[in-house]
């Protein structure tokens, strides 16, 4: 199903998350709450990757419900996680979301999805105008993932840190942290290439 996502080919996994949906109908069941919870937020992330926000939204909150009759942390987590990102987009962020993704994702001891979310942080905060704020998320976010081995989220949120630096006028501070991103990204490129090759 991720593979067929990966392709673009939403209708099929739309229809395969559908009846996956309809099986669980009427299973309350912890496990049945949590499997519901994961496949309506794989409809919610599609739906967000093609633009559709106000509907992927939709979704996450449906999820959310299920995640949180099942009690499953990491479901919890990703609920709260994409609505807070999804409320973001909408320029409607609420910071409840962000705080308890985050505390969930610690509990549940996932540095990446933390790493994550306190990029996502970091965007609000340079969004309504907090500089510092935003510069001392991003860091705790490139700190995360360098921690949880996470080359890939640490360099983008690494290009973020340079990028409020320039904006902030700090060229200078800025210059070493893009170019480290830089190179670290294409290495990435470079080893998903050979592996596909």
């Amino acid at each position: 199903m991720l593979f067929r996502s990966r392709l673009g080919r939403y209708a099929q996994v739309r229809r395969t998350v559908n009846r996956g949906i309809a099986l669980l109908d009427g299973m309350h069941e912890a496990h049945a709450d949590e499997l519901r919870s994961d496949l309506k937020m794989v409809v919610a992330g599609m739906l967000g990757y093609e633009g559709r926000i106000r509907e992927a939204l939709q979704w996450a909150q449906e999820a959310e419900v299920d995640a949180q009759a099942s009690g499953g942390t990491l479901s919890m987590a990703h609920a709260a996680a994409s609505i807070y990102w999804f409320l973001l987009c909408l320029g409607t962020p609420d910071r409840d979301y962000a705080e308890r993704a985050l505390a969930w994702y610690r509990e549940a001891g996932d540095r990446r999805h933390e790493a994550e979310a306190l990029n996502n942080v970091a965007m609000q905060d340079w969004q309504e105008g907090r500089g510092q704020d935003a510069l001392d998320a991003f860091q705790a976010s490139a700190d995360v993932a360098d921690a949880a081995g996470d080359e890939f989220t640490s360099s983008a949120t690494r290009g973020n840190i340079g990028d409020v630096l320039v904006k902030l006028g700090r060229a200078d501070e800025a210059e070493p942290v893009l170019r480290e991103g830089v190179a670290t990204q294409r290495a990435l490129a470079a080893t998903a290439f050979e592996a596909t090759a």
